[in-house]
């Protein structure tokens, strides 16, 4: 029975740090890489909509 619980409270102490590693670590680097793209996308679109003429603007936006 010993080594059981020995195995659970392991187990638990691992399941918390992975958390808190989570919560520190990944969480934060995740949202900095979606804020990269949103950035990178809207720059990349205002170049695209500045290289188009407004009649073509027009048709992409009725298409949208």
């Amino acid at each position: 029975m010993q080594p059981y619980l020995s195995l659970l409270g392991y187990c638990a102490i691992v399941a918390v740090c992975l958390a808190i590693l989570w919560k520190c670590v990944f969480a934060p680097y995740k949202r900095y890489r979606e804020e990269q793209l949103l950035k990178f996308t809207e720059l990349n679109q205002h170049e695209f909509e500045a290289d188009l003429s407004p009649e073509e603007l027009e048709l992409i936006n009725e298409k949208i």
